[in-house]
C-alpha cells in the first residue's frame, strides 16, 4: 500500500487500501443492493439531467461500515509507504 499525493496533503489516493477480498465484498454488495440513476442537485431540488450526469450510483448510509473503513484507515495508514505529502 501506497500513498501518491496529487495536491499535497489535499488530494490524494491511496494505493491498494483495500484487499482483493475486501474489494470483491464491496462489489458482490453493491450488486445486490442495485445501482440507480444519479440526479444533480439544483435550487430547485434533485433533477435527472442525462447531458451533465450520466451514470448509475449506489449510496450506502452504513454507520458500521465507515467505523470499520475509519479503522482499517488509521491501522493501515501506519503500514503505509509516502504517508507524507509535499
Amino acid at each position: 500500500m501506497h500513498k501518491e499525493c496529487l495536491d499535497g496533503d489535499r488530494i490524494f489516493v491511496i494505493h491498494d487500501f483495500l484487499t482483493p477480498a475486501e474489494c470483491r465484498s464491496f462489489l458482490e454488495r453493491s450488486e445486490q443492493e442495485g445501482y440507480h440513476e444519479a440526479t444533480i442537485t439544483t435550487p430547485a431540488g434533485s433533477v435527472m439531467d442525462k447531458e451533465v450526469r450520466d451514470n448509475a450510483r449506489l449510496i450506502v448510509d452504513d454507520a458500521v461500515m465507515a467505523s470499520e473503513l475509519w479503522a482499517a484507515a488509521a491501522k493501515r495508514n501506519s503500514t503505509a509507504t509516502n504517508t507524507n505529502c509535499v
